[in-house]
């Protein structure tokens, strides 16, 4: 049985299955909607009969991986190892190609999974163990596995260390201890170029640009905005009476996003909310959707309540934490079955990763978030295969506050990031 895959993923799960009949873990890189997922599938089902695999990732996406390997791969028998009623013992996954399970649950069933030799050990989102001092990046590390896949769009985030953390996962000793590697290479861009010249020998890493050429155009737009004058007022009264950096930061970053329902009625809706609102009624009335990210649930609630008055007839839907993980799918869905304009108002931390939103062609990012990689991720629903139309994503932010130190430092960590890239593209050429 093999996989229909794109010339270029064909590509990547042969370099996959080359490196699994060597022993060797990989850090498949790929940039967001390139079909991470449909390679390691291909992966998993060329060593079926070497041992059964485990699939760990976000519970919210556990979902859409049984879903991927209903439709591409349905001879592999598959176990969704989740919920309150998952087997408390190793034999109750005896029998299954795969066993797929959340990081939460992993640490929760490390006694009796830590048990079992997985031939293969995939990790989705491997950016979710960048912190190498959480529980889930210490039971991940503890698997007893032959090889190693870690998936992520993403490996640097914030820091060179986030790479580190997910290498010793997939080769533990290629970047050598925590210290030496701290000490060796600070977050520079020389040496963020050298570290990504280390990892480039286990590391496929192709961009969107390179590989898609046939997707249709992403355009980028970046808006910025005064405050209004009484929102002004409060920003510079929270920054002078906040309780340190850190408060001071989140309830600046509130203020901007009008996150605590100040500006949203009538004549004093702020000028940023009137813009997003202008935007989703334009994209409206061509028929088409879009998906709006916010990262507080104030903003993504009141966004919603001022579409929903405005445009009573088109799909409207919310996923953020209050969102179940097991319903985010149907909604996304029903709202790409849905034939008129629609909208989803959506967390980037609940919705930013693994899902195929591509029947929205605008994306709209209310605030900035200082990790830019949510950023990327949740623009990536929308921008991925099968995508047939132009994707315009609008950047909104206030000058001269808090969201344009979040877009200056975002600026830094991509910087930070591409040298990786430019370490481990020049190794492979």
């Amino acid at each position: 049985m093999t996989i229909d895959l794109y010339p270029y993923q064909q590509t990547g799960a042969d370099f996959l299955a080359s490196m699994a009949d060597r022993g060797v873990g990989v850090l498949l890189a790929d940039q967001m909607g390139l079909g991470k997922t449909l390679q390691a599938i291909a992966l998993l089902l060329d060593q079926r009969e070497d041992g059964p695999a485990l699939v760990v990732g976000p519970a919210s996406l556990l979902r859409n991986w049984c879903r991927e390997f209903r439709l591409c791969a349905p001879d592999i028998s598959v176990l969704n190892h989740s919920g309150p009623l998952r087997t408390g013992i190793a034999q109750g996954l005896s029998g299954y190609d795969v066993v797929l399970t959340s990081y939460d649950t992993l640490i929760n069933d490390l006694s009796f999974l830590g048990t079992i030799e997985w031939n293969v050990v995939v990790l989705d989102e491997a950016q979710s163990i960048r912190n190498p001092d959480t529980a889930r990046a210490e039971a991940v590390k503890s698997l007893n596995r032959r090889i190693s896949l870690a998936l992520t769009g993403t490996p640097v985030e914030n820091r060179l260390l986030d790479l580190w953390s997910i290498a010793e996962f997939v080769i533990p000793p290629l970047l050598g201890n925590r210290a030496a590697f701290e000490d060796a290479f600070p977050d520079e861009l020389d040496r963020a170029h050298e570290v990504g010249r280390i990892v480039a020998p286990v590391t496929l890493r192709r961009l969107v640009a390179d590989v898609a050429k046939d997707l249709p155009d992403l355009i980028q737009i970046e808006t910025a905005f005064e405050l209004a004058p009484a929102d002004r007022i409060r920003y510079d009264h929270v920054l002078a009476t906040a309780a340190g950096p850190l408060a001071a930061t989140t309830a600046l970053r509130v203020v901007c996003a009008h996150a605590d329902g100040f500006s949203w009625t009538g004549a004093g809706r702020s000028p940023k909310a009137e813009h997003a609102l202008r935007l989703i009624a334009e994209a409206f009335e061509e028929a088409q959707k879009a998906l709006v990210f916010a990262s507080f649930q104030t903003t993504l609630d009141c966004l919603f309540d001022a579409v929903q008055a405005e445009h009573p007839g088109a799909f409207l839907g919310v996923i953020d934490g209050r969102t179940p993980a097991d319903a985010r799918q149907s909604i996304i869905d029903l709202f790409s079955s849905f034939e008129g304009p629609g909208a989803l108002f959506m967390n980037p931390q609940a919705a930013g990763v693994g899902l195929n939103i591509t029947a929205a062609n605008h994306v709209i990012h209310f605030n900035p978030e200082w990790n830019p990689a949510l950023t990327s991720q949740a623009t990536a629903r929308a921008y991925r295969r099968k995508q047939d139309l132009p994707v315009t994503v609008h950047h909104l932010f206030y000058e001269s506050s808090v969201e344009e130190d979040a877009l200056n430092r975002a600026d830094w960590k991509r910087d930070l990031a591409d040298m990786v890239d430019a370490g481990t593209t020049s190794e492979g050429s």
